[in-house]
């Protein structure tokens, strides 16, 4: 425990995505990840053991200058980023440098040589290596104070760092490979670009996360099914305008610019690429809910994603199918129409399972009054 007086130490500043700062005292080697005996975070791509930092002692700090404290990544999947780049080994930081775990931002400042700091926030932010104790424990012993009941605890079971219950949605582009045979290399490649750029722009306004992506097939997850339905429709709706668009209507304007339009610049090309031209561009989805596990590098896994994935193999392209338990969650508000259940067999799951189809070309997008 630090005493009141004059300090000069070492703090840093944890930033996660949709959680307070936190600033903390380092004071002897801490460990930071997802799991660990140090500071935890709460950020699904960093790592269980992350990253490390080790204070730099007053004697080696003259042979440092500005440098702060060591940092050394712990093997973790996605890397520890100093200043944008991949630290290899132990590396010193100091006042003006950045630190990247994940999506976690951590910066470091040097307390004042002037400014004091008292026992309790001390105790608080750094507990002694010899004493353990978390600042939640300091609370608590002050609340009990010298009351002779014993404080009731809590037997708390099944804490794990998963993300629980979540909608994975599975997309991809119907016949694919003949469209990018008959496109050619360049248009295709600026294609995928332009469906990637709506895939990004759909997922980001609903909050959910890209898991990953191959070419033109996406894996999404979301923490609402309406906002996982909500993307699939906002994505069919802008595919069919733009498909729409290159096969006609406003046709000389979108030939003004066919670069910026790859469905425009094939349908008026005048190659031989006539497969292209007459079939629109058109995405196959699936959706379903379900608790999922997550691996270190953010990967989904488990009998729910795996149920996702096959009930978007049997879309054909253009069409939304949804499982019954994501039907029963988001009908209630009667604004999606959904067809009648028919018995699919999925690969790999056993027993005969529901499917939905869900109309999109019916969801009546709300006014927003001025």
């Amino acid at each position: 425990m630090c005493k009141a007086g004059i300090v000069s130490e070492v703090w840093i500043t944890l930033r996660s995505p949709n959680r307070r700062a936190l600033t903390v005292l380092v004071d002897s080697p801490l460990v930071v990840g997802r799991e660990c005996d140090g500071l935890i975070v709460n950020d699904h791509r960093v790592s269980r053991r992350h990253t490390s930092f080790q204070p730099i002692d007053h004697a080696a700090r003259a042979q440092a200058g500005d440098h702060l404290l060591q940092v050394t990544d712990l093997d973790s999947s996605n890397g520890t980023m100093l200043n944008g780049t991949r630290i290899e080994g132990p590396a010193f930081v100091g006042p003006n440098d950045q630190i990247t775990i994940g999506e976690t931002v951590i910066s470091v400042r040097a307390a004042s040589s002037s400014r004091r700091v008292d026992t309790m926030t001390t105790e608080l932010v750094t507990p002694s290596p010899k004493n353990q104790k978390t600042s939640i424990d300091l609370v608590a012993d002050a609340m009990v104070g010298d009351k002779t009941t014993p404080p009731v605890i809590a037997d708390v079971i099944g804490v794990e760092s998963q993300p629980g219950t979540l909608t994975v949605l599975f997309s991809d582009i119907e016949s694919s490979t003949e469209l990018a045979l008959a496109m050619g290399d360049a248009l295709w490649f600026n294609l995928l670009r332009q469906h990637h750029n709506l895939v990004a722009a759909h997922v980001r306004a609903h909050h959910g996360r890209i898991v990953k992506n191959q070419g033109d097939g996406y894996m999404l997850c979301f923490r609402s099914a309406r906002q996982a339905l909500l993307t699939a429709i906002g994505l069919q709706r802008d595919l069919a305008r733009l498909s729409h668009s290159a096969s006609g209507s406003g046709e000389d304007k979108e030939q003004e610019h066919p670069e910026e339009n790859p469905w425009a610049a094939t349908a008026s090309s005048g190659s031989p690429n006539t497969r292209a031209q007459e079939t629109p561009l058109r995405v196959r989805v699936g959706i379903h809910t379900g608790e999922v596990m997550m691996q270190d590098d953010g990967d989904l896994f488990g009998k729910h994603v795996i149920v996702a994935a096959r009930i978007g193999a049997l879309a054909s392209g253009g069409q939304i199918l949804v499982s019954t338990l994501v039907k029963q969650i988001t009908e209630p508000r009667a604004d999606f129409v959904f067809g009648p259940p028919y018995e699919a067999e999925l690969k790999g799951i056993d027993g005969l399972s529901i499917v939905h189809e869900l109309d999109w070309k019916q969801f009546v997008v709300e006014e927003i009054s001025p």
